[in-house]
């Protein structure tokens, strides 16, 4: 079977060698892509799909980079990311619909100016409308789940569906779509308007305040490293792995952050290596004094899936 793209790659596409994904990241951590390609369009993403599926190459989804470590020695396949040509959205009474490499801020902001709330939370969360369906990411006690209709996505084979969310079995940081690599290109969600826009605003400020005082963003971070394991007290994992001492702790340029236990931050040059030698400790000290098991939020690229 043929690999090298070099002498059968689709006309039309801009295909790059060799790119580097840290700064495509939050973390600003992980190695090369061996091929990466920006779709613009429907026909581009099939026909990137279809060339892969042709050749034997894995297609990686990248977003915006959060929740996620690459491996120090890259991905060997094919990183797709949509172009901002899939960060459109379109009005129709109570509904808006986003294409799916919107970020979630610009959604925010976008509801907030048509004084719908429900989307104030976004506001904080530094990653792509697609991904953000495809985890059903949240904050607080508010999730991508309250206010989405439906989504049209792509399978690995390049076949387009339209589900209602009710079919995507969304629930605490994951939904089939995540489990299948599914391709989010386009989500519609439900408008609210019951309460007034000055309401609205303020609630989106107050979620950026709250964010800029409770997270460590004077560096690279990859936002929260373990997902909550219940409710109630002792159910945050922040809580959790500061209660075992962790806040501080360093290998290399990776820390776990001193504002916040469940981030950790890159002080620049962190390899993947050290982000996960923490994590693993991370887990162990928990359940060694908790008996608490900490399911990640970040996930391991390439190893855990094909969306990222």
């Amino acid at each position: 079977m043929n690999r090298n793209l070099d002498l059968i790659v689709p006309s039309g596409l801009n295909w790059q060698k060799d790119v580097p994904l840290a700064p495509l990241t939050t973390l600003q951590i992980g190695g090369s892509a061996r091929y990466y390609v920006v779709p613009n369009t429907v026909d581009d993403v099939v026909a990137i799909y279809d060339y892969a599926n042709r050749i034997g190459l894995p297609v990686y989804l990248l977003g915006k980079g959060s929740n996620l470590l690459i491996n120090d020695g890259g991905i060997d396949g094919i990183v797709l990311h949509l172009s901002p040509a899939f960060a459109y959205h379109s009005l129709s009474e109570i509904y808006i619909a986003v294409g799916g490499s919107m970020t979630m801020p610009k959604l925010a902001r976008i509801a907030a100016e048509l004084g719908s709330s429900g989307f104030e939370w976004m506001i904080g969360v530094p990653g792509s409308v697609g991904a953000g369906v495809a985890i059903n990411a949240g904050a607080g006690q508010q999730c991508m789940r309250d206010n989405l209709v439906s989504v049209t996505h792509m399978n690995p084979m390049g076949k387009i569906l339209t589900e209602p969310a009710s079919q995507l079995e969304l629930r605490h940081r994951g939904s089939k779509l995540l489990e299948r690599g599914h391709l989010v290109l386009e989500a519609t969600f439900r408008l609210d308007f019951s309460h007034s826009p000055q309401y609205v605003n303020e609630k989106t400020q107050n979620f950026v305040k709250k964010r800029r005082d409770k997270f460590p963003l004077r560096y690279p971070n990859c936002g929260s490293v373990f997902k909550r394991p219940g409710e109630g007290k002792g159910a945050y994992a922040g809580w959790l792995l500061e209660s075992v001492g962790l806040k501080g702790l360093r290998i290399g340029q990776a820390q776990i952050s001193k504002i916040h236990a469940n981030f950790i931050i890159n002080h620049g040059g962190a390899s993947a290596n050290e982000g996960r030698n923490l994590i693993s400790i991370m887990e162990e000290k928990v359940f060694c004094q908790h008996g608490i098991i900490l399911e990640r939020e970040v996930r391991y690229f390439p190893e855990d899936a094909k969306i990222i």
